[in-house]
């Protein structure tokens, strides 16, 4: 069983004192040889950190002693070598050993005498705990011994235990390309994902490991700070495309930071991703308060900016509360908005220029309420369809309404009163039955000929019955003989073909 590095730091802590404590610490040697031998290292007892206990080698070999592991971690630090080995022994020779006494014994013996450590008789163990131990308690005596001793399992097995207690360390040996180092890439990111320090973590993910999961990194990082994690993301070419995809991530910080998204929004500069997150933190707002959400939305300085994000809220409140909805999409077709494409002029760099068109950022806004709540939507439109922006609304919807369900479609259209948009919608909805799908010319034909425009009810119905000919000369044919066909329309077809 692997032991976690926060347990060998208990260990140290305890049974080694805590060498920062200045219980005890080894003479510093001049030229250290990478197995020191036990004539090498004299430990020197230093002013008490911790006191000696009353505890004898004797009373803790007692399996049933109550407290013992706490009692021995109190007496380690005190004990000389030769209790430490007599210690151990007693242990390897009793089934069922606690762990954690394996490692604080482990822990003081390395301190005193790592070459003894990694040879003594462990039953059942091997010597990775010593090895272990030994890098906790000296890093680079443990590195050069480790690369000496020429095994490549212990080489890994040592840098990382390093990398979980000296991330730096480890960090400096990969940037000079120390293979065994940067195989111990997960460990170094997880030591620095412990202090928090996430720069540091998501720098040694993208540099050294492309496996690590750089985007879990970097959503714990944007828990802890958002705004730095994503002013940081943002130089980062390898990560702002993830960021950019990331609508989860971006719905996470404006939930978990509502609060704060203002000013990290202030902090960011222009572009995409701020762009995402004004979207995913208008969506929380309207979520609980759309009137908040909608004058956040208002007071945006960019035309098209502000449109997109009332468009977002008004997307989102379409299924829940389709009267807020509606209300934003009659607040905007009142200012004149469009729901489909928008003008756009191009500016090229030897001065010429040209105009081009793209999607509204209301597009999306009309979609969600074309698939959540139809009718009202359309209705929404139909209430000042005298006003332009209301017409071209209503046409709009009208052609994504029909293309989701013509039948219902068909059913609300009945419904309108005669006029002027009635007949463009009534034009496009029969133009669209013959268009998609199977064709459907007799229901085309009956709906064209409800239009209350006579010249333009003659050229649609003349338009619809040469395309009938045309692509179904035989179901024309049957159609336009037939008695119950509407004299309208069976007065446009040629005299033989309505015999």
């Amino acid at each position: 069983m692997r032991i976690p590095p926060h347990v060998w730091l208990l260990a140290s802590g305890l049974a080694v004192g805590a060498l920062a404590h200045g219980v005890f610490q080894n003479e510093p040697e001049a030229a250290p040889a990478p197995l020191a031998t036990k004539a090498a290292i004299r430990p020197k007892v230093m002013a008490a950190g911790l006191l000696p206990s009353d505890d004898t080698l004797e009373i803790l070999k007692d399996p049933k002693l109550p407290d013992r592991v706490s009692r021995v971690a109190l007496w380690l630090p005190h004990a000389s070598l030769e209790e430490v080995q007599e210690f151990w022994n007693h242990l390897m020779e009793n089934p069922a050993v606690p762990d954690e006494l394996i490692v604080l014994v482990m822990a003081r013996w390395v301190a005193l005498d790592p070459a003894g450590a990694i040879k003594a008789k462990r039953p059942g163990l091997g010597p990775s705990r010593a090895w272990e131990a030994w890098a906790y308690s000296d890093p680079k005596a443990a590195h050069r011994a480790a690369v000496d001793s020429g095994d490549d399992q212990i080489q890994m097995l040592v840098m990382q235990a390093i990398a979980s207690r000296d991330p730096d360390y480890v960090l400096k040996l990969m940037e000079e390309g120390d293979m065994a180092s940067r195989r111990s890439a997960s460990r170094v990111v997880d030591a620095f994902l412990a202090q928090r320090s996430y720069e540091r973590a998501m720098d040694v993910t993208l540099r050294f490991s492309s496996g690590l999961n750089k985007d879990k990194i970097f959503r714990e990082w944007a828990k802890q700070d958002a705004a730095e994690a994503l002013k940081w993301g943002l130089q980062q070419p390898k990560l702002v495309s993830t960021i950019n995809k990331d609508d989860e991530l971006m719905r996470d910080i404006a939930r978990q930071n509502e609060a704060a998204v203002p000013e990290i929004l202030a902090k960011l500069p222009a572009g995409d991703i701020k762009q995402r997150l004004q979207g995913a933190y208008v969506k929380a707002l309207a979520e609980r308060d759309p009137e908040v959400a909608m004058r956040f939305a208002s007071d945006i300085g960019s035309p098209l900016l502000r449109d997109n994000l009332l468009g977002t809220i008004g997307a989102s409140l379409a299924g829940s509360k389709p009267e807020a909805a509606a209300g934003i999409l009659s607040k905007l077709l009142d200012e004149g908005r469009s729901l489909g494409e928008h003008p756009v002029i191009v500016f090229f760099p030897e001065g010429s220029r040209q105009w081009t068109s793209t999607e509204s950022p209301l597009d999306g806004f009309g979609k969600a309420l074309v698939e959540r709540m139809p009718e009202q939507a359309l209705d929404t439109a139909m209430q000042n369809a005298e006003k332009p922006a209301y017409r071209k609304a209503a046409l709009q919807l009208a052609d994504m309404a029909m293309e989701r369900d013509a039948w219902d479609f068909g059913g609300w259209l009945d419904r309108q009163p005669a006029g002027g948009v009635r007949d463009e919608l009534i034009l496009h909805f029969s133009s669209h039955l013959v268009e998609e799908g199977e064709p459907a010319y007799a229901e085309a034909l009956s709906w064209a000929a409800a239009m209350s425009d006579a010249r333009q009810r003659d050229e649609q119905l003349s338009d619809l019955l040469s395309r009938w000919k045309s692509k179904d000369p035989e179901a024309y044919r049957k159609y336009v003989a037939d008695p119950k066909t509407p004299e309208a329309i069976r007065a446009l077809s040629t005299p033989s073909e309505s015999r």
